[in-house]
This record gives structure tokens, C-alpha cells and sequence, in this order.
């Protein structure tokens, strides 16, 4: 008997078929039913096959690895030549439709993964090859509008999972898929506007930028990041799939489930990274972006989260976009977005320093870039004049990057400048201040034109 549920246990822990060949009256005829040894049922054991995987499951798998042998293949045109016949027989709208299906279960997201797998390595070799779908011109036999529709619903498809996703996997995909397909240093000429256009007046970052100031508001009121509690959004904020425009709305599930508190804190961070990415390098596409309200309102919320992680996120946001948008400097003091940051991290200020934290180093990292970067003046200025108090505290705990800003403001400020030090009646101009005599000057106290040194008397 417990030998026997042994053995079964083995087998099924090893993949392996067990199977009784005895049975417990053969024993007893046999006269060994009294004995452990008759309770031990002979067994017959053999090799047992994994699970069979559902087959739009292998249908997926199989279609990555055909895409992912495109790319052994040396000439390009042999590339083009590959995707060009999975195009014509419905690779887009197989991928919208994958990823436009509510990942409720585990073989949907699965499906999700091995799609998004497709279409980043696609991207990877030639991201132009959704670009052009995208903006194409229609043709007489219309073929190309039917392309044209797939690609758009994919695009739209990345942009709503970025927004409604519920596998952390699948949204760090379709992050790194939406920056492939907005990065203009591999962009061609003849696809740049007309793709940018199209991402911009079809509403697809303004619905990313919608997303988040909706995600904000839902994660504040989570009980946890580990929590599988789920959280409704708030009555008055409009769901994601009715802010995406209408070319993608066809696809967009109408009761998708409410995703975790885990699930939130990475849409958010891959939103942001979105943005970043379309902010830095878009130009008076994305200014749009930078003068929305929704943005900054979300940016503030952010910078007060419990959360660290996201605070960290949004304060890296916050010091890409001063560097790449100067225009946009002057918003971080009307939102007062650097106040909560100063006060913690003065607050942890001690004798010893500052603890190497995630929150602590993007913090000081944007201090550094304020206190380096010329285009910052005016906001550096502007920052040390609200917050002296506390980057003086922050100095005073050996904070480098506080005490740069502090110096770099000092130092071009006119109230510290030689050239307009107040002087007293009388005061001969020759009478500098030691602290702004410039090493190649004379000593005013040296008579003789062969001192060069105030300790040569001799």
C-alpha cells in the first residue's frame, strides 16, 4: 500500500505513466496477503508525454520562430520578401486580434506573450515595415487598405495594452514595441511625418497621457502593491477604451477585469517611459503633451505616492523632460512638483549622509542636472530661491549635488558678482575682496614690480 503510493507519486512528480499490473486477489490466492511484500503490486512504467500545448498556442510559437529565422538570412530583401507574403496572408490583423483579446486567463496571456513576441522581433529587423502600412496609399485592387486597416488596429492594439493590460509581462513588451515604432533615428524620410501625424492626430499618446492620470487615481486608492485586491477607477474618470479614437475603439474589450495593484504600479512606469520617449524626441508634435494639464496634475500626484518606485519613476521623468524640453521648466514651479522631494530627502539627511535608495539617487540626479545644465538657469535660480533652506540642510550633510546648485546659483547670481559687489564710500576700487582676486593679480600691498607673491618680502 505506501510503497505503491510511493511509486505513484514518483511517476506522476517525473512524468512518467504508472500503471498496475497486479491486483490485490492474485496476492490472496497466492497465500502472501499477510506479508508487506503481497501489498506491493507489480508496476509497469513507461515514458509519459508532456502536456499538449493548445494549438493557437503552437500556431504562435511556431510563427516566431519563422520570423525569428528571417533574420539569418543575409540580404535584406530576402527579409522583406518573407514578411511581405505573412503580411498578405494576415499577420496584422492576427496580431491585433491577439492582442485586442482580454487576457482573463492564462492561454490568452500566453497567446499575448508569444504575439508580442512576433511583433517585437519583426520590429527589431525592420520597424518600417508597420510604418509604411500604416501610411500607405490605397490601391486599385484595395489590398492596401486592407493592410492599412490591420496595421492601425495593431498600433492601436500596443496602445491599448499599454493602457488596459493585465500581465506585467505584456505591458514591458508593449512598451519596448511602441518605442521601437516612435523612435525617429531609425525612421526614414518619407515616413517620418506621415507616421507621426497619424500617432499624434489619431489621439494614441494623448490616450497613453489619459491612461495615466486615470491609473493615478486608481493606484492611490490601493491597499498595496503586493495586494491582489482589485480597484475600481473612480466613478468620474472615463475608462481608456473610450478616450482611444475610433479606429482602435472597435477592438478595445468592453468589460475588461480590474487589474491589481502590481498590475498599476508597472502601467504606470511604462506609461511614463512612453511619454518620455515621445516628449524627447517629437518636438512641436509633443508640446501638445507638455501643456496638458492632465500631465502635471498626474506628475503631482505621483511625487507625494508611498511608493517609491514611482516617485523614482516620475522624478526621472520629470529631469528628462527639463533637459530635453527647456520650455517646460517653468511648469515644474507652477505645479510644485520639486517641494515634496526636497522635504523628504532633507528629512532623511543625517550626520552620515543619504542612504543609496532608488528614490534618493534620481532625486539627486535631477539636482545635478539642474545645477549643470546652462539651459536650466532660470529654473535653477527659481528653485534655490524657494527651496535655500533646505538645500543648505542637504549641503550641510555633505550632499554634493545640493551644495552644486546652491554654488552654481551663488556664483552667476548679481548680488555675488564682482561687477556688482556693493562698495562702500570712498572704498578704492583697488581694494578687492580676497575672495574675487583672480590668481594672476598682484597683491595692491606689492610696491615692487618684481613681487609676484605676497610672501615674497625679501
Amino acid at each position: 500500500g505506501g510503497e505503491g503510493i510511493a511509486v505513484k507519486g514518483i511517476g506522476m512528480a517525473t512524468g512518467y505513466r504508472v500503471e498496475e499490473v497486479g491486483n490485490a486477489s492474485d496476492a490472496r490466492d497466492s497465500g502472501q496477503s499477510g506479508s508487506p511484500a503481497a501489498r506491493v503490486q507489480a508496476h509497469h512504467v513507461e515514458p509519459c508525454p508532456p502536456p499538449e500545448e493548445p494549438r493557437i498556442v503552437q500556431l504562435w510559437g511556431l510563427l516566431r520562430d519563422l520570423v525569428a529565422l528571417a533574420a539569418l538570412q543575409p540580404h535584406p530583401l530576402i527579409r522583406v520578401r518573407v514578411y511581405k507574403s505573412l503580411i498578405a496572408a494576415g499577420l496584422f490583423g492576427g496580431l491585433a486580434a491577439a492582442l485586442a483579446a482580454p487576457a482573463s486567463n492564462r492561454l490568452a496571456a500566453t497567446m499575448q506573450v508569444r504575439a508580442l513576441d512576433v511583433l517585437i522581433t519583426m520590429l527589431n529587423h525592420d520597424p518600417s515595415i508597420v510604418r509604411l502600412a500604416v501610411v500607405t496609399n490605397a490601391r486599385n485592387d484595395g489590398q492596401a487598405d486592407v493592410w492599412r486597416a490591420d496595421a492601425r488596429a495593431l498600433v492601436g492594439g500596443v496602445v491599448r495594452m499599454l493602457g488596459e493590460g493585465l500581465d506585467e509581462g505584456s505591458l514591458v513588451q508593449a512598451s519596448e514595441a511602441l518605442r521601437i515604432l516612435i523612435d525617429t533615428s531609425t525612421m526614414e524620410p518619407a515616413e517620418q511625418n506621415g507616421f507621426l501625424d497619424y500617432v499624434y492626430g489619431s489621439g494614441h499618446l494623448a490616450s497613453i497621457l489619459a491612461a495615466l492620470h486615470s491609473s493615478v487615481d486608481s493606484i492611490s486608492s490601493a491597499p498595496g502593491v503586493n495586494s491582489t485586491t482589485t480597484t475600481a477607477p473612480p466613478a468620474s474618470t472615463p475608462r481608456f477604451s473610450s478616450i482611444v479614437s475610433a479606429s482602435v475603439g472597435a477592438i478595445v474589450s468592453d468589460s475588461p477585469a480590474q487589474p491589481s495593484a502590481s498590475v498599476l504600479v508597472v502601467r504606470l512606469e511604462v506609461m511614463l517611459d512612453a511619454l518620455a520617449y515621445s516628449l524627447g524626441q517629437h518636438g512641436y508634435r509633443s508640446m501638445r503633451l507638455v501643456n496638458d494639464a492632465m500631465l502635471w496634475s498626474a506628475l503631482r500626484k505621483l511625487m507625494v505616492q508611498p511608493r517609491s518606485s514611482l516617485r523614482a519613476s516620475a522624478t526621472r521623468f520629470v529631469k528628462n523632460l527639463i533637459s530635453t524640453t527647456p520650455a517646460a521648466c517653468m511648469k515644474v514651479m507652477t505645479h510644485d512638483l520639486l517641494s515634496p522631494l526636497l522635504e523628504q530627502l532633507s528629512a532623511r539627511a543625517t550626520s552620515a549622509g543619504l542612504r543609496d535608495t532608488l528614490i534618493n539617487s534620481a532625486v539627486l540626479a535631477l539636482l545635478l542636472a539642474l545645477s549643470e545644465l546652462p539651459a536650466l538657469a532660470e529654473l535653477r535660480e527659481a528653485v534655490v530661491t524657494k527651496h535655500r533652506s533646505a538645500l543648505e540642510k542637504l549641503a550641510q550633510a555633505d550632499v554634493q549635488p545640493a551644495r552644486a546648485l546652491l554654488t552654481a546659483t551663488d556664483s552667476h547670481s548679481p548680488a555675488h558678482s564682482p561687477a556688482h559687489s556693493p562698495r562702500s564710500p570712498g572704498h578704492s576700487p583697488t581694494h578687492s575682496s580676497p575672495a574675487v582676486i583672480s590668481p594672476t593679480h598682484h597683491s595692491p600691498t606689492h610696491h615692487s614690480p618684481t613681487h609676484h607673491s605676497p610672501t615674497h618680502h625679501s
